[in-house]
């Protein structure tokens, strides 16, 4: 969906007009494993924490960039979560998601995440203190 030009106009105008309603597409899409009522309440505490504008300004910066070459320059300093159930159109899920990281940044260090990459923060907050002890354990 982010490649499609038109889609992306539609959702960042979703986001300016039914702030909620795109950041449930957000939610929804990046953790598919989300009750219901889950959704419901990260999408209240989002709304409650970041006023719309600050978000679709946001949206639109991220929309308008192209973090490819700086990816690359980051050479196998960069790592890329992944997950099977990461979908809704909007990301790469499972192999394909492997597969584009892997093309587009071929030093990158990819690894697969359960669950989708928001919802699991304790996946990825323990990937990053690997990743950190090792540059921690150098450095003493």
């Amino acid at each position: 969906m982010v490649a499609s030009d038109s889609v992306l106009d539609a959702f960042l105008s979703m986001g300016a007009t039914d702030y909620r309603s795109a950041i449930r597409t957000v939610v929804s899409a990046g953790n598919p494993q989300m009750s219901e009522n889950q959704i419901r309440e990260r999408v209240r505490l989002q709304a409650e924490y970041q006023p719309h504008e600050t978000i679709t300004a946001r949206w639109r910066a991220w929309a308008d960039d192209d973090a490819t070459e700086a990816g690359r320059e980051c050479g196998d300093r960069l790592w890329l979560l992944y997950s099977e159930n990461m979908s809704g159109g909007w990301f790469p899920a499972g192999e394909e998601g492997r597969r584009l990281s892997r093309r587009l940044f071929p030093n990158a260090h990819v690894e697969r995440v359960d669950d989708g990459m928001i919802s699991r923060p304790d996946q990825v907050g323990g990937t990053v203190r690997r990743i950190t002890s090792k540059a921690r354990a150098t450095t003493a």
